[in-house]
């Protein structure tokens, strides 16, 4: 900096600054207060202050006092001969570091938004009319100033001060803003401190539950009648976001490794991504395969939206809780751990909670993880109206809540990964796969695109290598091949990867869908719908992500299909055309499905059969052997609801 640049410059440099940066701040200010004031940045304020560093916080104060003397009148400057100023590097803090010298001063802090009341109003400029001259007088208020009735009309000629005219306060003419109070809380800490602060004007539209903010403010204490004790509450002057934690990142180095090994897809699933998810667990390669699917998502698809929701519907002793767990508390970057008996649709979604006797709007763990994930362990055993609260929530994407005086809509991006034990915990082969999944609502089973059963079967092969990894992990506890702080820092790379999904890929999982919902199932089957249609396409997308390839191929979309199989296979489903489920027994599962083989085994060249046909056939299986009657009630049925029609002549065909 020029030598010329003297303290005259400073000053005026600073009083430009001053009054484009920090008016807010300077107006709120008392004079008990202390300014802070950042030396760092930007660089014009660096380069002023190493001009004269030792009277630099002189001529700071002189501009300050200058600035409230044009704005709060001459007389007060006097009054703030005391203003302290702090020079500081970087004025951020965290709220438990508040001492008494903030108290009064502006102060610049993180914090999460945990709560709120519902928004007020109040008169900004008060509008005041004279009923004899006709003169408008607008008048600036504050939120806590109380309008006169009238003031005095300086515009009126009359100089007998009896004969002065009063102008009119009419508040319907006056402009109004919005003025809210909101719960804030210390994040990412065992004790955090939470305080009340108040905002206003357009900083109230800027506020959503369960977000982090960094807060410019003014920490106030507002003093009960006859006590010399008050509550803080912070006055905010303005509002940044921020990321919603310290994100895990990989070096270029790290990137460049992981790259190279994935270059070989199987083999990097195989060796490196599956051993090291949850590696306390011998097998369960398909579970965590569709576990990391889910972690990293798909991509939005018209308005369906990236995030593949999955559900492990498991007996006891499978490894549901610890594979769900390890995914909470070591590869989520965002998310919750919820135990599903103590869940709540308030704990959920939105919910009243009382603090220092007001009712205040708390944001749940899919409002406060938007964008992030919500793993909920023993599902079924929630209360189901709590549950079913989540249906409305992961089919429209909004969390909605209006009672009370609250009105709010969040659009919602979180995931939701589940597990559940099978109806009388244990899964039943006789009993059809929505039978087995009760007491889960069918409309929530229809928002997972993916759903695994893990049934607990004795296999020797398989029991000696768990009780075997067991004991070893006892004796040497097992080490991933990914530390769960880089594969976490992965997954968060992939997540924002973007690859392209070319038309040709597009119809040819959408045929492969077409196909699935082709396929043979019992009456109660899980319903294959658009939403698993999409997760096809959303499945490919996630495995592209996860292997850092640019392109949707071939060879991913075949590799989808056979994963996909897999898990309809789990739940005992029908996967190839042409082939029936059966039960233990080697008969159809259920009348339906039992009645379609039939058709199919009598049925000539052109798919055509009669009615005698196949009750002939149905007198020999054991749904209907012996029972004609019943044979010719279930015939009729069929035909009543298109599934077999006449065509001429006594001969039928399937719809």
């Amino acid at each position: 900096m020029a030598l010329e640049k003297t303290k005259a410059y400073v000053f005026d440099t600073l009083i430009k600054f001053l009054r484009e940066k920090h008016l807010d701040e300077i107006d709120s200010l008392l004079p008990s207060s202390t300014f802070s004031f950042t030396i760092a940045d930007p660089v014009e304020i660096q380069d002023i202050f190493l001009i004269d560093p030792e009277g630099f916080e002189s001529t700071l104060r002189q501009a300050i006092l200058g600035l409230i003397a044009e704005r709060k009148g001459q007389t007060s400057k006097q009054s703030y001969s005391t203003l302290k100023i702090n020079l500081v590097d970087s004025r951020l803090i965290k709220l438990s570091e508040i001492t008494d010298s903030s108290i009064n001063s502006p102060i610049l802090f993180d914090c999460s938004i945990i709560g709120m009341e519902p928004r007020e109003s109040y008169i900004e400029k008060a509008h005041y009319q004279c009923g004899a001259c006709g003169q408008v007088e607008w008048v600036d208020l504050t939120k806590d100033d109380l309008p006169k009735a009238s003031i005095v009309c300086v515009h009126c000629q009359k100089t007998d001060s009896k004969d002065h005219k009063m102008m009119t306060f009419y508040d319907y003419k006056s402009k109004q803003n919005f003025v809210q109070k909101i719960l804030i809380q210390e994040p990412e800490t065992n004790n955090p401190l939470i305080l009340w602060a108040e905002i206003t004007k357009e900083t109230v539209g800027q506020i959503e539950l369960g977000i982090k903010k960094r807060i410019l403010g003014v920490l106030r204490t507002q003093y009960k009648k006859e006590t010399n004790r008050g509550k803080f509450l912070i006055n905010v002057l303005s509002l940044q976001s921020l990321e919603d934690m310290k994100e895990a990142t990989l070096t270029e180095d790290e990137l460049n490794y992981y790259k190279e090994l994935a270059k070989n897809p199987d083999e990097y699933f195989k060796e490196y991504l599956i051993p090291s998810t949850a590696s306390q667990l011998e097998g369960n390669e398909l579970e965590k395969t569709f576990l990391l699917f889910a972690l990293v998502g798909g991509s939005d698809i018209g308005t369906y939206k990236s995030e593949i929701n999955v559900l492990y519907a498991g007996d006891p002793s499978t490894g549901k809780s610890e594979l769900l767990k390890f995914a909470s508390f070591n590869l989520i970057q965002k998310g919750a751990y919820i135990d599903g008996p103590n869940a709540s649709t308030a704990g959920l979604l939105y919910g009243l909670d009382e603090y220092e006797g007001k009712k205040i709007l708390r944001a749940g763990a899919f409002v406060v993880n938007n964008g992030g994930h919500v793993v909920i362990d023993e599902f079924d055993k929630m209360n189901p109206i709590h549950r079913s609260s989540l249906n409305s929530t992961l089919g429209s994407g909004i969390a909605k809540y209006d009672k009370n005086g609250h009105n709010i809509e969040t659009k919602i991006r979180t995931t939701l990964i589940a597990g559940c034990n099978p109806n009388n915990e244990s899964w039943n082969d006789s009993l059809s796969v929505m039978d087995n999944l009760a007491p889960l609502e069918e409309p929530i089973i229809n928002k997972f695109a993916v759903i695994i059963c893990q049934k607990d079967k004795p296999h020797r092969d398989r029991d000696t290598r768990i009780i075997e990894h067991i004991l070893k992990n006892f004796r040497d506890p097992n080490t991933a091949i990914i530390p769960p702080k880089i594969f976490k820092a992965i997954l968060n790379h992939c997540r924002k990867r973007d690859p392209i999904l070319s038309k040709d890929m597009e119809q040819y999982l959408a045929k492969t869908y077409v196909d699935f919902r082709q396929l043979e199932q019992d009456e109660k089957s899980l319903p294959i719908k658009t939403r698993q249609g999409i997760g096809l396409i959303q499945l490919s997308v996630a495995y592209a992500k996860l292997t850092f390839q640019d392109t949707v191929t071939k060879e991913i979309a075949d590799k989808i299909i056979n994963l996909y199989k897999e898990t309809l296979k789990s739940l005992g489903m029908n996967t190839e055309l042409g082939i029936v489920q059966t039960n233990l027994h080697g008969t159809a599962k259920d009348h339906k499905t039992a009645f379609l083989e039939i058709i199919r085994a009598v049925a000539n060249e052109q798919g055509r059969f009669t009615e005698q046909q196949v009750k002939i056939a149905m007198d020999q299986n054991p749904h209907w052997k012996g029972k004609p009657d019943h044979a010719h009630v279930f015939w009729v049925k069929m035909e009543r609801e298109s599934i077999i029609h006449h065509v001429k002549d006594g001969w039928y065909e399937r719809v």
